[in-house]
């Protein structure tokens, strides 16, 4: 239920979520689609993908190596 920059409407996504023993976070499953952070998350991402969400959306990292 986030807007997620760099995505279509990620509104409405189904998830599911996989709870494991605390201290460990859940695992977040989105639905298989073919909304790209779906496919994303299924196929994994290239390093310049990384790149371009990293130079774009983390602050204070102007350069990745």
């Amino acid at each position: 239920m986030n807007y997620l920059p760099g995505y279509p409407s990620t509104l409405w996504l189904k998830t599911r979520a996989h709870l494991r023993p605390a201290p460990l976070r859940p695992v977040l499953e989105l639905e298989p689609t073919d909304h790209p952070l779906a496919l994303e998350q299924r196929n994994g991402i290239s390093i310049d993908r990384f790149r371009e969400i990293a130079l774009t959306h983390v602050p204070g990292h102007g350069v990745v190596q």
